[in-house]
C-alpha cells in the first residue's frame, strides 16, 4: 500500500468481506510497543476467492478430479505474514492457534494451507504443530524446467497444501 487512499480501501474491502462471511482478517501488534508485525487471513472457497488462490492451474481448478481434494461449499484458506524481525518467537504459532480455536468455535472446516517450498520450514512447522496434515503436493511447472521429479521431491522443493479439520 502506498497511500491513505490505498490503505483506506483496504481496509473498505476486509469490512465488506468479513460482512458477508468470506473473509477474516487479524493484524498481529507486537504487545509492548502495539506496532503492527504481521496477520492472519482466512478466505472462504465458497467466493471468488477459490478461483484467484488457484488460478495458476488455470482451468483444472474445475476439473471434477482435481475438485476431489478441496471442499468448495465449506473450506476456507488460511495464509499469514510476519514481519521478519519478529520471526522464530512463537508468534505465528500462537496467533494460528488463536485463529482455529475461533474456526472450531464457528464451525468452520476444513482450513487449507499453501506452502509453495517445504523448505520453508517455519511455516511448516507451525502448520505441523496445529495438526495440519500433507493433503496435496504441488510442483511449480518452472521448477519442472530445471530439474527433474525426482530431485524435486528429494530436495524438498514442491510445495504442498496441508488440511486441517475440526
Amino acid at each position: 500500500m502506498t497511500n491513505d487512499l490505498d490503505n483506506k480501501d483496504f481496509v473498505q474491502r476486509m469490512k465488506t468481506e468479513r460482512e458477508k462471511g468470506i473473509s477474516y482478517f487479524w493484524t498481529i501488534t507486537n504487545k509492548e510497543e502495539k506496532e503492527f508485525v504481521g496477520f492472519v487471513r482466512l478466505m472462504s472457497y465458497n467466493s471468488g476467492y477459490y478461483d484467484v488462490s488457484f488460478s495458476s492451474i488455470g482451468e483444472h481448478r474445475f476439473d471434477n478430479e482435481f475438485l476431489k481434494y478441496f471442499d468448495r461449499a465449506n473450506g476456507w484458506e488460511i495464509d499469514y505474514a510476519l514481519i521478519k524481525s519478529q520471526r522464530n518467537k512463537g508468534i505465528m504459532s500462537e496467533a494460528v492457534g488463536a485463529v482455529l480455536e475461533f474456526c472450531k468455535t464457528d464451525n468452520l472446516s476444513p482450513i487449507y494451507a499453501k506452502v509453495n517450498s517445504m523448505t520453508n520450514a517455519a511455516t511448516v512447522k507451525v502448520l505441523r504443530h496445529h495438526k495440519f496434515a500433507d493433503h496435496l503436493p504441488q510442483i511449480d511447472p518452472k521448477l519442472l524446467e530445471k530439474y527433474d521429479a525426482k530431485t524435486i521431491v528429494e530436495n524438498n522443493l514442491m510445495g504442498m497444501t496441508f488440511k486441517w479439520t475440526a
